[in-house]
């Protein structure tokens, strides 16, 4: 018997820029109406977003979002501070949970439909000359 065999979907890209993290959303009432606002990191978080899911649409090529089970790996990096010697990883703010939060809410519907369809993350912080991010995305076989 011959197994059918599924084709690999993935994809692969850089995204160069200042890597932002996405925190949790605050709300606060603004004014006497006492209007709710919802607001998140600030204005350096929607730019970011944007080069991400810019960089996934052109890696995707016209492809479908997977579907189905995901891997995703990301390397950050960041330019070493002329303050810094003795480090050899950038171990400081920001967090690497909210670096991903960004960027898996940047690949939502680009590489993957959901955010709950990714089922492994492999992340890392380094430091660099440039910064920016590696991003893979990978389908997970059943």
């Amino acid at each position: 018997m011959i197994a059918a065999v599924q084709p690999f979907r993935g994809v692969a890209f850089v995204v160069l820029g200042q890597p932002i993290p996405q925190g949790s959303m605050r709300g606060f009432r603004r004014g006497a109406t006492g209007v709710a606002i919802v607001a998140s990191n600030g204005p350096s978080l929607g730019p970011w977003r944007s080069a991400v899911t810019a960089a996934a649409v052109d890696a995707m090529n016209g492809a479908q979002a997977i579907d189905s089970p995901v891997e995703v790996k990301v390397t950050f990096t960041f330019v070493r501070p002329q303050s810094v010697k003795g480090r050899k990883y950038p171990a400081v703010k920001p967090d690497i949970d909210k670096l991903i939060r960004a960027v898996l809410d940047a690949l939502t519907s680009v590489c993957f439909t959901d955010d709950a369809r990714v089922v492994h993350i492999d992340a890392w912080k380094r430091y660099g000359l440039v910064p920016g991010a590696e991003i893979t995305v990978s389908e997970v076989s059943e």
